[in-house]
């Protein structure tokens, strides 16, 4: 699905908000002694991972060409030969 880009920063923006507000209920559970330090300090970097992957996602690529049928053909003499009819089932009719 393609989102607009418009919406692609928003979601970078509030995931970037987000970790902020992670790490700073990371070091404040730390400076309490919480053992939950750990787990804000997590969210908050995956968090941030994500807003780095939506920005990343904003990049421009080069339009790509679309794969035809006739671009799959192999060179002559590189095909490998064909099986007999039934084989590929263990062979013989039943």
């Amino acid at each position: 699905m393609r989102l607009s880009r418009p919406r692609v920063v928003a979601r970078a923006a509030l995931l970037a908000a987000a970790s902020a507000y992670l790490a700073w209920r990371a070091v404040a559970e730390r400076a309490g002694g919480s053992p939950l330090a750990m787990g804000w300090a997590i969210m908050s970097g995956l968090a941030l991972l994500a807003a780095l992957a939506a920005v990343a996602a904003l990049r421009r690529r080069p339009a790509r060409q679309t794969l035809r049928l006739g671009d799959l053909g192999s060179p002559r003499g590189s095909e490998s030969p064909r099986a007999p009819r039934g084989s590929e089932h263990g062979g013989g009719s039943t």
